[in-house]
């Protein structure tokens, strides 16, 4: 974990009290604004972390902190590590830590259905279902994807939308069904 900065800390903790979720999301990130993660999380049947339709312009930095998804078995429940769902006007960033899963099946490490601006750089990625889906235009670099194992026929470790980056990446050990790929560009 990186310590942070002395002084005021002016972005906000990702905790019940700033950040609560509900049914679906163990944190639900509300606005814009930066927001750190202050210790590791486990959760199961539902996204770690949410961030909101209404929420513009958003960093996450997760400190070098591990997501860890648990899924459950009867009934399948899948766990999703961050999830953001399609806002045109949206800048999101997701910095810095790791998202893995005890077991596979159906978990996805993070899942960007739109934006205008997708940036995920230094994250870590092991043991999931999907590995980092992000939209068009989006920018991957610096990850690292391993053992990506699933049952989806398009399950790749990143798979990113048309006019993507990805850049100083490693993919290893992909295992699916249907059409495996370790980065699949254009896809989205």
């Amino acid at each position: 974990p990186v310590a942070p900065t002395p002084g005021p800390e002016p972005r906000t903790a990702i905790n019940a009290t700033n950040t609560p979720g509900d049914s679906g999301a163990a944190f639900i990130i509300p606005t814009s604004g930066s927001y750190y993660l202050t210790g590791n999380v486990t959760v199961g049947g539902r996204y770690a972390i949410e961030v909101g339709a209404t929420a513009g312009d958003v960093t996450i930095d997760l400190m070098g902190y591990t997501i860890t998804l648990i899924t459950s078995m009867f009934p399948v429940n899948p766990t999703t590590g961050i999830f953001a769902t399609d806002s045109a006007n949206r800048t999101l960033t997701i910095r810095n830590g790791v998202i893995r899963a005890q077991i596979a099946f159906s978990n996805t490490a993070v899942l960007v259905e739109g934006g205008a601006n997708t940036v995920i750089e230094d994250v870590r990625v092991h043991g999931v279902g999907r590995g980092i889906i992000v939209p068009n235009g989006a920018t991957v670099r610096r990850c690292d994807v391993s053992e990506v194992q699933s049952n989806d026929a398009d399950s790749a470790g990143i798979q990113a939308g048309a006019y993507s980056t990805v850049e100083g990446c490693r993919v290893r050990g992909v295992n699916t069904t249907g059409i495996t790929a370790h980065i699949r560009v254009g896809a989205h």
